[in-house]
């Protein structure tokens, strides 16, 4: 069962209702009520609670949400509050600081208790809040803050009632007096806490308090002691959003003789709240010179208190005027506008002449409607500043040579695309890429890589014109942007880099490397589309350039169909990273069928489609081109490698028993890529399939091209019990002489020979003759495009060991297959 305190024409009395009727009934007796379920992590917030944070009904809020709209150094004491009342099931109180979406900020006092569910376990927290004060200088303004303290530690005692003279708020101080708890102070009202003065005398007091706007009385009232004080009530009208209420300052006058030395106390006491204070605070009359000054203000400073009373701060930390910002007096100007003012950044001197950068918060002093002077709070924060540029640095530079990245020399581009438009400029964006960079990476490892990244980046430093821009756009590619730039003259530019770049010769550990680089000139002009369309414009010409011999430089031209075919490979090469990161490959078998007596199992090759975004499934033909252009065929292949193994250990061993074997195809850049074998044997070492039951199969031209490569290869999977297929073979004029440097298990003889065998007689003898050679040496035949019943029977009677087309079986879904 839970409680709630009702108006004050109800005190007294208790109404007792359910937990889920709470904060309903909280909303409609007016008040400002919170509630945080722990299960759902879900508030619900009173009618009241949304109008005081400024929020619509409909807007969903989590408690890290609520704690959002928290200044950020009251979020921590909310939290531990609420943390604390959790574990004891306890009541608990808190003040923060609300940031409304205006930007205006409302001192907060939050009181709630653990609500339990049946079991006896916390199930929520409700809480209802009032206002202690509103402050209309923004989320930044810390007046408020400040405020917050003096309240709490005011040598007088402070309270707010409303217009009845019943509480609403005290500070520390007035409890003090009463030797009162603030819950019991809370529940009464001035009429209750008289003593030996009659009720019509108080509530005149609390009238001319109300009619006059202040007023000042000796009100005597009980302590918890039964003692009676001689209290000094100072009442001032109060109005906060058309609510008018009554706050009181109150002084103990019983023993007067004490007062004088109860002052001195209480300022002591207050000069240790603020020497303890982390920041420097000082404060100014009306004219600038300094009428307090705390302990961290001389620390930071470097001067004593005595060196700084009476002086003007500002002029005296500030005297050099080395900032164009401080020609206007900060102080001088709150001090003239009565307003709060806040600098973000401004460098202050020492006495011993070192120099830090502080951030000001200047208030007004305001004193019986008078400005009197201001208050000064200020923190170092040269450290902040300082990493503050170097991440700002390090967002627009490359960590390895320290030019600016593509990000920056993107913003870069577009403020020259602005010039172009608007004053007709003419500017030129150079796309650089090494050649052969990776035969450097992969024989002299990334250490090296990176010196010769860092040297050319000297050199081309060293080159460029003051004004243009020189970045490193990843990896061994770098952009030059050059400014007030004809195409000419960029291209005499790109000459230059490229003959500069070719004339380096570059030694590692005892190796020396040849450098080349191909280079794309993109024109900047009012017609250019945009920043990212230029850049990857570059990026066209210079793979362009790349196509037709590396080492050469290639002007893009919207128009060429080199650059049209380039810009296609680019789409496509977005496209193949999306399927790849999302899954998006399927694989596909087609049945490679024993042409002559044999009673092993079914045989395949596996085959990889994509399906597109929209779901349609698209042909190898249409993207394994661009693939391999922009060699990402290895991580195609890997990835057919992991999924077939994959399925594979879903078939067990009885299932896998009936399998003949599986063909999966290589690229030639996974022939030459250093890591694949590694990978093959890693994954064959983690899944233990069985030996024997895996073909790989490259092109006969492929193989040839990377022979040395493609000898490690497969000598070492052949070790591990893999086959090999030689596929298009008979293509090559010297195709029999590699067969004997290659362990080939199957030649694939060319289609082009197979589909035409009934019409013609020499591919016919061309089909037996490689099928002869092929048994002499020990090695398997597989005819490709049998898409006929009289190709079959030819193909047997030839002697043919295999055949695979439309007429054997079309390609299917390898999920579909069964091998039961």
């Amino acid at each position: 069962m839970v409680w709630l305190n009702m108006n004050p024409a109800q005190r007294g009395m208790r109404i007792p209702m359910s937990d889920q009727d709470t904060l309903t009934m909280a909303s409609l007796h007016g008040s400002a009520t919170w509630e945080w379920g722990f299960a759902d992590n879900r508030l619900v917030l009173s009618e009241q609670m949304l109008e005081l944070m400024g929020l619509e009904a409909d807007q969903a809020l989590d408690f890290e949400a609520f704690v959002r709209n928290i200044h950020p150094e009251d979020r921590r004491d909310l939290r531990s509050a609420v943390l604390h009342a959790y574990r004891r099931l306890e009541h608990y109180e808190a003040f923060f600081r609300l940031i409304r979406p205006d930007n205006t900020v409302l001192l907060l006092r939050s009181r709630g208790r653990i609500i339990l569910a049946p079991d006896g376990t916390p199930r929520s927290l409700l809480s209802t809040v009032s206002v202690v004060e509103d402050s209309s200088h923004g989320a930044e303004d810390e007046q408020g803050y400040l405020l917050r303290l003096v309240y709490n530690g005011l040598p007088e005692g402070f309270v707010i009632t409303d217009l009845d003279g019943n509480i609403q708020q005290v500070n520390a101080t007035y409890c003090e007096l009463l030797d009162q708890k603030e819950s019991f102070l809370l529940e009464h009202g001035l009429l209750d806490l008289r003593s030996g003065q009659s009720e019509p005398d108080v509530r005149a007091f609390l009238r001319e308090v109300l009619e006059q706007g202040q007023a000042e009385r000796r009100l005597q009232q009980r302590n918890r002691h039964g003692d009676t004080l001689d209290l000094l009530f100072r009442g001032h009208l109060g109005d906060h959003a058309g609510r008018q209420f009554l706050y009181f300052f109150v002084t103990d006058v019983t023993e007067r003789t004490l007062g004088r030395d109860e002052l001195k106390r209480e300022n002591r006491r207050l000069q240790l709240l603020l020497d303890s204070a982390g920041e420097g605070i000082y404060a100014v009359n009306r004219y600038g010179n300094c009428t307090f000054v705390n302990r961290a203000a001389q620390e930071l400073l470097g001067y004593g208190r005595q060196q700084l009373l009476g002086r003007n701060i500002f002029e005296l930390i500030h005297a050099s005027g080395d900032d164009a910002q401080q020609a206007s007096d900060p102080i001088e100007q709150v001090l003239s506008s009565g307003r709060p003012l806040k600098v973000e950044d401004i460098t202050v001197r020492r006495r011993d002449g070192r120099v830090f950068h502080a951030e000001y918060s200047i208030y007004p002093l305001v004193q019986e409607g008078r400005l009197v002077g201001a208050i000064c709070v200020f923190r170092d924060i040269t450290k902040q500043r300082s990493l503050a540029m170097q991440l700002e640095y390090q967002s627009s530079h490359d960590t390895l040579t320290g030019l600016i990245n593509r990000s920056e020399l993107l913003i870069r581009i577009n403020r020259a695309l602005g010039s172009a438009r608007a004053e007709g400029r003419t500017h030129a964006l150079l796309f650089m890429d090494l050649d052969q960079f990776k035969v450097i990476n992969d024989n002299s490892g990334h250490a090296a890589g990176d010196e010769l990244l860092r040297n050319l980046a000297s050199r081309f430093r060293q080159e460029i014109r003051r004004g243009d821009s020189l970045a490193r756009l990843g990896g061994d590619e770098f952009g030059i942007l050059l400014l007030n730039c004809d195409l000419e003259y960029a291209e005499r530019i790109a000459a230059k880099f490229r003959d500069m770049v070719n004339a380096c010769r570059f030694e590692w550990e005892g190796e020396t490397y040849k450098l080349g680089v191909s280079i794309g000139v993109v024109p900047i002009t009012a017609e250019s589309r945009s920043a990212a369309a230029i850049l990857s414009a570059g990026d066209t010409a210079c793979y362009s350039a790349k196509d037709v011999g590396r080492n050469s430089i290639k002007l893009y031209r919207p128009d060429d169909t080199g650059f049209l075919r380039r810009r296609g490979d680019m789409l496509w090469l977005g496209r193949i990273n999306e399927a790849i990161n999302e899954d998006r490959f399927q694989l596909y078998f087609q049945e490679i069928r024993p042409l002559q007596d044999s009673s092993e199992g079914l045989s395949f090759e596996v085959l990889i489609k994509m399906q597109d975004e929209d779901g349609r499934i698209v042909e190898p033909g249409d993207f394994l081109p661009a693939a391999e252009r922009a060699n990402m065929t290895p991580q195609i292949d890997r990835w057919v490698i992991r999924h077939v193994f994959d399925w594979m250990e879903r078939q067990g061993s009885a299932r896998l028993g009936r399998l003949g074997h599986v063909s999966i195809n290589l690229s030639g850049h996974s022939l030459s890529d250093r890591g694949f074998l590694d990978f093959v044997v890693h994954e064959f070492d983690q899944r233990g399939l069985p030996q024997g039951k895996l073909c790989f199969e490259v092109t006969e031209t492929v193989a040839i091209a990377n022979l040395i490569n493609a000898q490690q290869i497969f000598s070492r999977l052949a070790e591990m019990g893999c086959l090999f297929s030689l596929d298009d073979f008979g293509t090559g004029m010297s195709s029999y002489g590699y067969l004997k440097n290659l362990p080939v298990d199957f030649v694939k003889i060319d289609g082009l020979f197979v589909r035409n065998l009934m019409q013609d007689n020499i591919d016919a003898k061309l089909v037996e003759s490689i099928t002869d050679i092929a048994h002499e040496m020990g090695i398997r035949s597989i005819a490709e495009y049998v898409e006929n019943e009289q190709i079959l029977e030819r193909l047997k009677s030839i002697g043919v060991d295999y055949g695979q087309g439309y007429f054997i079986g079309q390609p299917q879904p390898l999920e579909s297959l069964r091998l039961d």
